[in-house]
């Protein structure tokens, strides 16, 4: 001999209710909106500080050699020496414009 036993459980929503979830689901999808704007605008500025950085390397990769072709021409080092002060007030500028945010 078989039983068979159904249960069936409803839930009812009021109208009010519904708009609470809505309301809730917009604000949720407002947040993720505005987190993939900020980690959009986060990878571009990884992306950005990585050229810079790579650009420095390969600035300071040839440094030496520039030196010592350039040994005794002293025109040649002023300039050299003249580049290095402007980039590194460029980049000093650049870190006092943009200092990373306290969490």
């Amino acid at each position: 001999m078989a039983f068979r036993i159904d249960i069936f459980h409803h839930i009812t929503f009021d109208a009010g209710q519904l708009a609470g979830i809505e309301a809730s689901l917009s604000t949720l999808t407002k947040g993720m909106n505005m987190a993939n704007a900020a980690l959009d605008r986060l990878t571009a500025e990884v992306a950005e500080t990585k050229g810079a950085a790579q650009s420095a390397i390969t600035l300071l990769n040839g440094l030496g050699q520039y030196i010592r072709d350039n040994l005794s021409d002293a025109a040649a080092l002023t300039a050299l020496a003249d580049d290095l002060d402007a980039a590194q007030a460029d980049i000093a500028a650049a870190v006092t414009a943009n200092p990373l945010p306290t969490p």
